[in-house]
């Protein structure tokens, strides 16, 4: 193994010889995940420090302090990353070109390479979108719906949500719902009975029929559970 490091950049080269098994594995990691080998580097530092945690346990202290430094100078950021995936959700709901991205980034947050990397790696980094199909000079980007409308139930009230093209993307007729309607109809009447409210229902029903569900949809569970009850069908 050998390293090389510039004293202008933080970053550092690492040569070592792995087994041709376990480079296959990883470039095919890199490839499902994130749809190129540009995230190569990101990928292995991250296993790279996993395994030092792991070996290491005396040093936990000491990193988590560097950690809590780290999570508080990136608090300030974080409303560009919410408004970043507050416009990715509004209008994309399955793909979008990576130039539209980083149009976007330059116009919002700063023309200047660094910035541009920056946001575009919270993006890929977080497997909110992915490199679906490299073209010449740019790239078609997948959208993860599911993963964006997730993270932004944290942050956007959820009338304003369920606006968003990536809301609109997860809603389905119900017959396109695999799980079990009989046994969501009764979990549904029994969360009812027990006092929940039709929201906290249908935050409890999503994960079971993973689409978004709205209110009228989650009453007329409801009702047609209670129905079925009452004349035994």
């Amino acid at each position: 193994m050998t390293t090389k490091s510039s004293a202008k950049s933080p970053k550092a080269i690492l040569i070592a010889r792995i087994s041709r098994d376990t480079l296959i594995r990883l470039r095919n990691f890199l490839i499902q995940n994130y749809g190129s080998t540009y995230y190569l580097g990101f990928v292995v530092e991250e296993a790279i420090k996993k395994y030092l945690d792991t070996a290491t346990p005396s040093t936990h202290a000491h990193e988590n302090q560097h950690m809590k430094i780290d999570n508080d100078s990136s608090s300030k950021t974080t409303k560009k990353h919410i408004e970043l995936l507050k416009w990715l959700g509004k209008n994309y709901n399955h793909q979008i070109m990576l130039s539209d991205i980083k149009s976007y980034i330059a116009n919002n947050f700063g023309i200047d390479e660094r910035t541009i990397r920056k946001y575009r790696d919270f993006l890929f980094k977080n497997g909110f979108v992915r490199v679906s199909k490299q073209l010449l000079n740019d790239a078609i980007c997948e959208v993860n719906a599911r993963k964006i409308y997730e993270f932004l139930k944290q942050y956007v009230r959820e009338e304003e949500l369920r606006t968003y093209a990536v809301a609109e993307a997860l809603k389905v007729q119900f017959s396109e719902i695999k799980e079990s309607m009989a046994d969501i109809k009764a979990y549904a009447v029994e969360r009812y009975r027990a006092g929940d409210s039709i929201e906290e229902i249908r935050d409890k029903l999503e994960p079971f029929t993973q689409a978004v569900l709205s209110k009228k949809q989650v009453r007329n569970l409801i009702r047609q559970g209670l129905r079925e009850e009452y004349t035994g069908w």
